[in-house]
């Protein structure tokens, strides 16, 4: 099919230009195998501290996080396995209080072991899922967040202000 010259024209304009370089990919792509490995190990590692006891409040959040968005994946697509999610949320809460008073952030042996089946689950689903399905679940687990909310309402804010 041939295009007369208004016609290429009128594509050339209808085509947003996003600068020089631009390409959008498609949300069917997966990550990349470095990203796909970085989100497997890093929540791995940090459950690590946890149990060793070297862990920092920023390693609490990251299996936090982990847990939060394996926990949508199963609800949106999968079965079984609520119970395993909810046994290491309660863990992750136990050690949150503890973490909080005494600045010891460390996982005793039964609730490093709900955790890291928990995030043997995560891995599984997460191979299992699209791209789609993770960024669904992701989105989800931040507009959860109050911290999350407050700071885009504020971004809002001063978006709108002239």
């Amino acid at each position: 099919m041939q295009l007369n010259r208004q016609q290429r024209r009128a594509l050339k304009k209808a085509k947003p230009q996003k600068g020089v370089g631009y390409i959008e990919l498609p949300i069917t792509f997966r990550f990349s195998d470095k990203d796909e490995t970085s989100l497997i190990l890093q929540p791995m590692l940090c459950a690590e501290k946890l149990r060793d006891g070297t862990a920092e409040e920023p390693d609490w959040h990251t299996v936090v996080l982990r847990l939060n968005w394996a926990r949508l994946l199963n609800q949106n697509n999968f079965s079984e396995g609520e119970d395993c999610i909810a046994q290491a949320q309660e863990a992750m809460k136990a050690i949150k209080v503890v973490g909080d008073s005494s600045g010891t952030w460390k996982a005793e042996p039964e609730q490093f072991s709900a955790i890291s089946e928990a995030l043997a689950m995560a891995i599984e689903m997460q191979k299992l899922c699209t791209r789609r399905e993770l960024r669904d679940a992701l989105e989800a687990v931040y507009e959860a967040n109050e911290y999350h909310n407050k700071v885009t309402q504020i971004k809002n804010k001063l978006k709108a202000q002239p």
